[in-house]
């Protein structure tokens, strides 16, 4: 057993969904961490929807965490594409034949219910936290109302103390690593670019790729009337010229979407505008754009709007960052941070624990390996080597999501006329979402990692047989 094993720690800035996953995953895998949120509290204040594909379903089944992910779950089994004057396009059964494929089916969490079930099963999530992260002592791991300022090498640190968070209230952390998992406006990734000399902006500034295109605009509204022709276990999607609209009903709750093509493109960093958050007035002159579209056959934009109980526009940036860690090997990126996807498609989320998984697993297995066998003089794991192989993994497979994404929110938006005659005409009469799923997102699903170090407890298989077979538990750090 490593002697690196017990003082590692992980700093993971942000406790959205993706950074409480991170947290889950060392956990497991006996990593000590503690995260810093810059919300007050946990409350995300948002409405919106999140798919989990099954091969993120796998993961959470080796965290434990799947009974109660059940318990939230939206089941959904069909699709139904649509114009905006009412007229289906094509209806199909989607995410029925995701689940036969593999086993798991394909989920939509409330994303807020989400967070709050991964913080109430979290060690450390708060000091009354039943659950214990086992060989650390009992204390509470996730910080609110930390918004991080500086990240610095410590001087002359203790092993596990080597590099310094501050944050603006005047708190300090310190750690092994600090991981950014804060979103595309990461001040993680800011702060690593610094270090690294990138401009701020331009086009060899690290965000650069990351391009806004698309608007989007979020709501959710009260459950449905009595006898309202609504199936629960349908997803709708209109399509139509520079727009696309999306809508579900779960639970007694509707959630719905605009992506709204903006008339010109701006990058990511400081050249994105800051618009967000937008007023209500601009909200309100975007719903009235679409208040006549239908988002269902039955159903028009301004019917689920004007029954809304919350609502939220933000820019919908697009595109895979260039580099994953810093150059003193102590800061490391995951998530939106640096691959941001169109939402549409339902793969952003899912991409972030991939990348969870992958960085954990490298951990783990680094720091269970003898210091006689590591490859450092000192017998220290090669922080160096092993971002660059999380970044060498993980980065393929997220710029492929990240283009389908985006080739994806194109051709329903009938991003210009080829992507129309085809969206319009041709994809219905071939069933071109069962296509996709077959052809190109059923190879997403089927090449998941997982964690290489646990147990699928509720281990499944459909159809297609997953590229990584089932884990069995072996011994933790």
């Amino acid at each position: 057993m490593s002697s690196d094993a017990s003082t590692f720690k992980a700093i993971i800035v942000g406790g959205g969904p993706v950074g409480l996953i991170t947290a889950h995953c060392f956990a497991k895998a006996g990593i000590d961490y503690e995260i810093l949120e810059k919300r007050p509290d946990s409350g995300l204040n948002t409405g919106t929807s999140s798919a989990l594909w099954p091969q993120t379903v796998r993961v959470f089944d080796q965290l434990d965490i799947l009974d109660a992910v059940y318990k939230i779950q939206y089941p959904t089994k069909h699709k139904v594409n649509l114009c905006g004057d009412g007229m289906i396009l094509n209806e199909n059964d989607f995410y029925a034949e995701a689940g036969a494929a593999f086993g798991h089916p394909a989920m939509f969490l409330h994303r807020q219910e989400m967070v709050d079930m991964l913080e109430q099963h979290l060690p450390g999530a708060s000091p009354n936290s039943p659950f214990d992260l086992p060989g650390f002592p009992k204390k509470q791991r996730l910080h609110f109302d930390k918004q991080v300022t500086t990240i610095e090498l410590t001087t002359d640190p203790a092993p596990g103390q080597e590099v310094t968070v501050t944050c603006s209230d005047g708190t300090c952390y310190t750690g092994s690593i600090v991981i950014g998992a804060d979103g595309v406006y990461s001040t993680v990734r800011r702060l690593m670019n610094s270090k690294l000399g990138f401009p701020a902006t331009g086009p060899k500034s690290n965000t650069e790729p990351m391009k806004t295109t698309y608007l989007g605009l979020f709501a959710q509204s009260v459950e449905t009337e009595e006898g309202d022709p609504m199936p629960v276990d349908t997803f709708f999607e209109t399509h139509g010229p520079n727009f696309a609209l999306q809508l579900g009903l779960h639970h007694k709750r509707t959630f719905f979407a605009i992506y709204h093509r903006i008339p010109t493109q701006t990058s990511g960093g400081s050249l994105m505008p800051r618009r967000d958050p937008y007023t209500e007035e601009e909200k309100a002159s975007l719903a009235e754009q679409y208040a006549n579209l239908h988002v269902s056959p039955w159903h028009t934009f301004s019917d689920a709007w004007n029954a809304r109980i919350w609502d939220h526009m933000a820019n919908l940036e697009e595109g895979v960052a260039s580099t994953w860690s810093s150059s003193d090997h102590r800061i490391v990126l995951l998530g939106d941070s640096i691959h941001k996807h169109t939402p549409i498609a339902g793969l952003g989320f899912n991409a972030g624990v991939q990348s969870a998984v992958v960085l954990t697993n490298l951990l783990h297995s680094a720091l269970k390996t003898p210091p006689s066998q590591k490859p450092t003089a000192t017998g220290s794991i090669d922080l160096k080597q092993l971002f660059t192989q999380y970044q060498n993994q993980r980065k393929p497979p997220a710029t492929r999501e990240a283009d389908l994404s985006k080739l994806y929110t194109r051709v329903v938006s009938w991003d210009n006329p080829l992507w129309k005659l085809a969206d319009r005409y041709i994809l219905p009469k071939v069933n071109g979402d069962i296509l996709l799923l077959k052809l190109i997102v059923s190879k997403i699903m089927k090449d998941g990692e997982v964690l290489d170090f646990a147990e699928e407890k509720n281990f499944r298989e459909g159809t297609i047989r997953w590229r990584v077979p089932r884990t069995q538990s072996k011994v933790h750090i």
